[in-house]
């Protein structure tokens, strides 16, 4: 997450049980949101937070502080 209001990069394909980690290189939190409601992660300057996509789908998510401009997408394959 760079400090520019935008998830970098905004689109990542991956294979079921991938562990993806996002990392808060800003000077604020934001959150990864996914939009299924099963997940809100809160993540502070500095920090990161992780989530395991075990299932193929498509899991798009948002910054629930910047909506209108923080948007991505998880794409999970079959193994």
């Amino acid at each position: 997450m760079p400090p520019s209001y935008r998830f970098d990069p905004p689109v990542i394909r991956v294979r079921a049980g991938t562990t993806v980690t996002w990392e808060n290189r800003d000077h604020f939190p934001h959150t990864v949101t996914l939009l299924d409601g099963s997940a809100d992660l809160v993540v502070q300057p500095g920090q990161s937070a992780s989530l395991t996509f075990d299932r193929p789908g498509d899991y798009p998510y948002t910054c629930r502080f910047h909506r209108q401009a923080m948007n991505g997408r998880v794409i999970v394959v079959s193994r």
